[in-house]
């Protein structure tokens, strides 16, 4: 069981977000207008996850299917709603 406190406008379509809407996926994040900040944000996740060691590049085993992936672009917004 958890007490949760629901704050309405978190939500909102990411459309909605008044100036800075949230790409629904790459080709709309690197075809944007915020284009360089999405792209300086991969490549930030990208160094970050290869520093940790959080994954490597291996044979697929024969008859295994590879779980799928994809990036999930989300505005972070401090208490005040500030980007």
């Amino acid at each position: 069981r958890a007490n949760l406190a629901v704050d309405t406008e978190a939500w909102e379509h990411p459309k909605a977000t008044g100036g800075h809407p949230e790409p629904q996926g790459y080709q709309e994040a690197v075809g944007g207008e915020e284009s360089d900040l999405w792209r300086k944000s991969m490549d930030e996740e990208m160094r970050s996850l290869l520093e940790r060691g959080t994954w490597e590049i291996v044979e697929k085993p024969e008859g295994a299917k590879p779980v799928p992936t994809k990036w999930v672009y989300k505005i972070k917004r401090d208490a005040h709603g500030n980007v």
